[in-house]
């Protein structure tokens, strides 16, 4: 398994996939194999993607790349927040990686990289990707119960996550959301995912 360290686990796709890279030689070194199976979720995908494609130093030691939950075509959710990269620099979420997880950055990513012309052809790339709904009245009862009545009252980042929540889940903003990514698991839509085809 690849855990990425604290200062990496937000760095950004080019970045990572580098370090992925160093992973795996490290794995094939240990059970003296040439090639290995990666089962990556969310922007680990992007980042295991873009080290097995043309011209990043791929090594050819990839088997199978597995994706689960991977915003291939960019995250509506991470588009919606990505205002906050440069206004609070507090949370790590908000450095390099949030940004790389935007649909306008997965669109010239894609631009640049198109998956026709630099896919690797000796990598089998397979794509999972879930349609989660949220029961009515599920997260605020959440909410409630984890900030304790009153948003903010149990923790400064309780308060913040209910806060996001229901600023961007009310009826109305569920509503469009829901018609205008169609399926998705509130974070990654299936068709982000399946962008690349597979």
């Amino acid at each position: 398994a690849i855990t990425m360290p604290d200062k990496l686990k937000l760095a950004s796709i080019v970045v990572n996939a580098g370090h992925v890279k160093e992973h795996i030689q490290m794995l094939k070194q240990r059970w003296g194999v040439n090639r290995v199976n990666v089962v990556a979720h969310s922007k680990g995908g992007l980042d295991s993607k873009h080290y097995s494609m043309s011209g990043s130093g791929y090594l050819d030691d990839i088997y199978h790349l597995i994706q689960i939950g991977t915003p291939n075509a960019g995250s509506g959710t991470a588009e919606r927040f990505s205002f906050l990269a440069p206004i609070i620099g507090l949370l790590p979420w908000t450095t390099e990686a949030l940004p790389n997880l935007t649909e306008t950055f997965m669109a010239n990513y894609n631009a640049l990289y198109h998956p026709q012309n630099y896919l690797n052809g000796r990598v089998i790339y397979r794509t999972i990707a879930g349609d989660f709904r949220v029961p009515d009245g599920v997260m605020d009862q959440m909410c409630s119960w984890w900030c304790g009545g009153r948003e903010g009252s149990s923790s400064f980042m309780a308060g913040v996550i209910c806060r996001l929540y229901r600023a961007t889940h009310d009826w109305t903003y569920a509503e469009e959301y829901a018609l205008r990514v169609k399926p998705n698991d509130y974070v990654v839509n299936v068709e982000s995912a399946y962008v690349l085809g597979t």
